[in-house]
């Protein structure tokens, strides 16, 4: 398989592929709906469907971020 890269995104055989999300590439606007919304969620006051439509991230994405953010939440 060969990787061509071409920007901030990599391409196999002509398809592209999004870059890695994670906690550090949120932009700001994202970063703020989850410091905002998420003991909403934790308390059951919305669901995780919602808080993933306000972050406007796919299922595994909210998920892997969620847990990268409670780890943080968890280390200092």
């Amino acid at each position: 398989m060969r990787w061509l890269w071409g920007g901030d995104r990599a391409t196999v055989k002509g398809e592209t592929q999004s870059p890695t999300l994670n906690l550090d590439t949120l932009s700001k606007e994202q970063r703020k709906v989850l410091y905002q919304f998420y003991l909403c969620w934790k308390n059951a006051e919305i669901t995780a469907v919602e808080f993933m439509s306000k972050l406007n991230l796919k299922k595994n994405s909210f998920y892997k971020i969620v847990n990268e953010y409670e780890e943080q939440k968890d280390a200092s």
